[in-house]
């Protein structure tokens, strides 16, 4: 995976040519060949959609616990 800043750019279309304004970095994602990004029509919401990390450590669930410390 690579670490990858989202910017948003401000831009203004004048005839045929367009200015574009300084990026600001919105936020980092991690990348891969399998993450989508979503914009909202009205452009005020990003949907990412992204595989779980391959090397993330795994999670133990621990029920009925106070069972366990009884004993």
């Amino acid at each position: 995976m690579t670490t990858r800043a989202l910017h948003p750019w401000k831009f203004t279309a004048h005839g045929d040519s367009v200015e574009l304004g300084n990026p600001k970095n919105l936020f980092a994602i991690q990348s891969s060949a399998t993450t989508q990004l979503e914009l909202s029509p009205d452009g005020q919401r990003l949907l990412m959609i992204q595989a779980p990390v391959q090397d993330s450590a795994n999670l133990t669930l621990v029920v009925n616990w106070r069972q366990e410390l009884k004993k």
